[in-house]
């Protein structure tokens, strides 16, 4: 799936129902840390997941990325909850800096 905003944290593409996330063990990460992602076939953990708050590179997921969903939610086909508007940036028109036509 695209991301709507460039920035945004990506979707979990299946079901998490009991993945244990704790202060000592992380499901995620029995797929997505690196060397295993190779294995398993699956995305690897950002290389900004490998920095302390500091920017000093690791060689583990950092602790304050620890908790996957506090960012990532798995993706689902449902209808949404509430009416919005929401148009990906890609779609806005390109006009000046005072340009407000989209809004």
């Amino acid at each position: 799936m695209k991301r709507p905003c460039r920035q945004q944290p990506s979707l979990i593409p299946h079901r998490i129902g009991g993945y244990e996330i704790d202060f000592e063990v992380n499901k995620y990460l029995s797929c997505q840390d690196w060397p295993i992602d190779v294995r398993e076939g699956a995305p690897k953990v950002s290389e900004t997941h490998y920095k302390d708050r500091d920017g000093v590179a690791l060689d583990h997921v950092a602790r304050d990325r620890w908790f996957c969903t506090r960012c990532h939610v798995p993706q689902a086909n449902a209808p949404s909850p509430v009416g919005n508007s929401f148009r990906n940036a890609s779609e806005l028109p390109r006009g000046g800096a005072g340009d407000r036509s989209w809004s």
